[in-house]
């Protein structure tokens, strides 16, 4: 038995049970195509690497710390309204509230810079790793100093062990963001 659609001359579909012919599909420019081509398959999403992963928890957990010197700060503004009435207290009450407010807003700003910066890893481009090592190499300024600081002040081991704790993590993440797997991370094909 032969099959329809070779004698068939008005293009009518061939009875059911019968192989339908190919349709060729309409190709070039203009017409979408399948990521993978004709009858491919999908590409493959690629995971963030655990470097990235671990610099990107580290930059949630230093602004969490950073929110919370904000409220350090606020809880300082407050507390130096009650000292005035002290007369033991040296220090005047202006210079509590002007160091309150600084330690306020740098905790503000810090903590939205590192938050946000984190959390934009997950859709990011080459801006978000930049954003995220700048971020990263502020905090390690200010651990730094903060470092330095401790070490001139003698009797304080909790001190030094804090801060150095918190150098320590702000380089590892400025090390993550620069290692091979983030810039190719921060560089694959976005869909």
């Amino acid at each position: 038995m032969s099959d329809p659609s070779q004698h068939n001359p008005y293009g009518q579909p061939p009875p059911y049970g019968y192989p339908q012919p190919p349709q060729p599909g309409p190709t070039g420019p203009g017409y979408p195509q399948y990521p993978g081509g004709p009858g491919g398959m999908m590409p493959m999403r690629m995971s963030m690497p655990g470097l990235v992963v671990t610099a990107r928890v580290l930059l949630f957990v230093a602004g969490g710390l950073w929110a919370l010197s904000m409220v350090f700060g606020l809880i300082m503004m407050l507390a130096a309204a009650d000292i005035e009435d002290d007369p033991d207290f040296v220090v005047a009450e202006s210079d509590v509230v002007v160091f309150g407010v600084v330690v306020l807003l740098v905790g503000v700003a810090l903590a939205a810079l590192h938050i946000v910066s984190a959390s934009m890893f997950g859709k990011g481009r080459t801006g978000v790793r930049v954003m995220g090592i700048i971020t990263a190499s502020l905090n390690l300024i200010i651990g730094g100093f903060s470092l330095i600081g401790s070490l001139a002040q003698t009797g304080a081991p909790g001190g030094i062990l804090i801060t150095l704790l918190w150098v320590i993590t702000a380089l590892l993440t400025v090390i993550f963001l620069s290692l091979r797997p983030a810039g190719e991370w921060f560089n694959r094909p976005q869909h």
